[in-house]
């Protein structure tokens, strides 16, 4: 009887502390910062006119973590068996900012516990694909 008590109470915690969609939000909002830091902020990668009017790219895609955070809800599917839930982000691509030549990104995290993890990062590039296990 004590062993089934233990494991209701687990799966009890679990189903409470299984974050939100609006977690995962802010959560993608500060990993979309970190990407777009290397991804737009490189200066190889960042076009010359581009570099001109923005002096600290950085600092400029941080100002802007709020708004990816909404943002990223329009690009993410949730499957929520209610002891953890998946998130899928698909983020790039033309659709994404047309004026910048940006690769396409699908982006899987695990969120339970209160936690979130980040547990593939797919990178599509011109005629080749990477994957990126975390």
């Amino acid at each position: 009887m004590l062993g089934f008590v233990a494991i209701a109470g687990s799966f009890s915690a679990l189903l409470y502390t299984n974050p939100s969609f609006d977690h995962y939000s802010t959560y993608a909002g500060e990993k979309l910062v970190e990407l777009g830091r290397k991804e737009l902020c490189d200066k190889e990668r960042i076009s010359m006119a581009l570099s001109i009017r923005v002096q600290d790219c950085p600092k400029v895609l941080a100002s802007q973590k709020e708004v990816l955070s909404a943002f990223v809800r329009r690009y993410t599917t949730r499957l929520n068996p209610r002891l953890f839930s998946l998130y899928m982000t698909k983020i790039g691509g033309e659709e994404f900012l047309p004026l910048l030549s940006l690769r396409k990104y699908t982006i899987t995290t695990i969120g339970g516990a209160g936690r979130f993890s980040t547990i593939n990062v797919h990178v599509e590039v011109e005629d080749e694909n990477v994957t990126q296990e975390k």
